[in-house]
């Protein structure tokens, strides 16, 4: 496969859309091979970083049919950075079906799949636990090709949990770098957690609304071909690196995917209706002093309370039982075979 793939032998996309059909279609069994040994890092909080997944061959593939940057949006929240989605709502977009005659379709189906698959099998004990020992689907809510601009912003630490608590892991497969600093995503934890896990609602509560004292924890590293996973949480506090400022960033490119469960189980274990309205009712709390008063909320937001008590609660057993989630018995028969909605 890496003669007829080379970079010096490769000619135009448009010319190489059969073979790279056939490439595509053999990657399941080897991408399951992958990750059969994959082990689960608990420290801040469970992620996975894997290399070697891809193949040097399919990240060339990928660059050539990169869609150039003024096709790409910019992304909102002004980071300098420009994307183009591929799926939204599980729905592939049009330029996920029209760019390079459906390559994204293709590697979506054939490659991207199975890694996403096999992530969710890993995180399947988190994902259990979150949503309360059930699961429809799974819900593929956006699929984006990123590509950082030179003069990129630098993004705050945060967490995704109070955009919606139904949001189950991010998935960023780092594809160029552009010769630039080899620096991807930092994991932060959080100072004094044991005394934040046995602490009270209020101080739980800050966390979520990103009112907190991070430290640094993980440098991920930007490699090409490198796979960062993180399972989505309270405490999934993550952000760009710093750079140094006499360095262009460069204009690097990764892909980010975002798994979450259907809207039935955002109702069904948090209560909230959306995340807007969740996020607005954690302020509320936090504005009263971190007193929850079922009066003075709607009545979903009581389940949403329990789902936030319960997410914690599962963040203090596994800081402490990283054997237990690394191992074959934490996966039940029933949840061997992940429930896919394939977008459309």
């Amino acid at each position: 496969m890496s003669e007829n793939f080379s970079k010096n032998s490769l000619r135009q996309t448009r010319e190489l859309s059969a073979l790279q059909r056939e490439v595509l279609q053999s990657q399941s069994q080897r991408i399951d091979a992958r990750f059969a040994d994959a082990k689960v890092k608990l420290d801040p909080y469970p992620h996975l970083i894997m290399d070697g997944v891809l193949d040097p061959d399919e990240i060339d593939i990928c660059l050539r049919n990169w869609p150039s940057g003024k096709t790409m949006s910019p992304e909102p929240g002004g980071l300098n950075r420009r994307w183009t989605e591929l799926c939204v709502q599980n729905r592939f977009t049009d330029p996920a079906v029209k760019t390079g005659g459906g390559f994204w379709v293709d590697f979506f189906n054939h490659t991207l799949e199975p890694i996403y698959a096999n992530i969710a099998r890993i995180f399947m004990p988190f994902i259990r636990s979150k949503l309360l020992n059930e699961l429809l689907y799974l819900f593929y809510s956006q699929l984006t090709l990123l590509q950082a601009d030179d003069d990129f912003v630098l993004h705050g630490v945060h967490t995704h949990y109070a955009i919606g608590p139904q949001w189950l892991f991010t998935v960023l497969i780092y594809l160029d770098d552009d010769d630039a600093i080899n620096r991807g995503t930092r994991l932060y934890g959080i100072e004094q957690l044991s005394s934040v896990l046995d602490g009270s609602l209020l101080e739980r509560l800050e966390i979520v609304a990103n009112r907190f004292k991070p430290f640094p924890s993980v440098d991920t590293g930007f490699l090409p071909g490198r796979i960062l996973a993180f399972f989505e949480g309270p405490l999934a506090l993550h952000g760009s690196t710093p750079f140094k400022l006499d360095r262009k960033l460069g204009k690097r490119k990764m892909i980010r995917l975002h798994a979450t469960a259907p809207q039935e189980d955002l109702v069904r274990a948090y209560g909230a209706p959306n995340g807007s309205e969740f996020q607005m009712e954690i302020n509320r709390v936090i504005s009263k002093g971190g007193v929850f008063d079922p009066n003075a909320h709607p009545d979903w937001f009581k389940t949403s309370i329990a789902g936030i008590e319960r997410d914690f609660e599962a963040a203090r057993i596994w800081q402490n039982n990283s054997e237990y989630f690394n191992s074959p018995q934490s996966l039940d028969e029933e949840w061997r075979t992940l429930p896919i909605s394939r977008p459309v």
